[in-house]
């Protein structure tokens, strides 16, 4: 029962818009893993009027590419893509609409694209009912990166 409960809180909070990034506060949050934030995404386009684009480099050897589209400082949809240096892709967290019923997950607009190298049970995206804005998904990267330290030093 409370599984369904957690379902349709999650639902009500997807039809929330968000406040846009505030890279300032996002930056001091996240000082133990956020080297530089550059103002530009993986287009090399930078930022404007109606897009925040940001590509923020972590001391993992990864980067976030960020591009939300802003209307009155709220998000309308956002592409927080999860990259390492080296430009392999790790996830891909989006919420731009997609009117092909074929391509809803459970979360709506929200899902989750796994890396194109790893499938996932032939499926290109998974629904995203936690990690629908990007201090959720850098807590999600901090977390992941203490487990990895935590692994590495347990093999020694």
């Amino acid at each position: 029962m409370s599984g369904n409960i957690y379902y349709v809180a999650s639902m009500v909070n997807m039809s929330k818009r968000r406040p846009s990034t505030n890279f300032t506060i996002l930056e001091r949050e996240f000082n133990s893993i956020i080297i530089e934030i550059r103002d530009y995404d993986s287009t090399g386009q930078k930022s404007s009027m109606s897009f925040q684009r940001k590509t923020i480099l972590l001391n993992n050897d990864t980067r976030v590419y960020v591009t939300e589209r802003v209307v009155n400082a709220e998000i309308l949809f956002y592409q927080y893509d999860w990259y390492t240096n080296s430009g392999e892709e790790l996830l891909k967290f989006h919420s731009e609409e997609h009117k092909d019923k074929r391509y809803k997950t459970a979360t709506g607009d929200h899902h989750i694209h796994p890396s194109s190298t790893i499938k996932l049970l032939n499926v290109d995206r998974l629904p995203n009912y936690l990690h629908q804005d990007l201090r959720a998904i850098m807590e999600f990267i901090l977390l992941h990166t203490l487990a990895n330290a935590a692994k590495e030093k347990n093999k020694k």
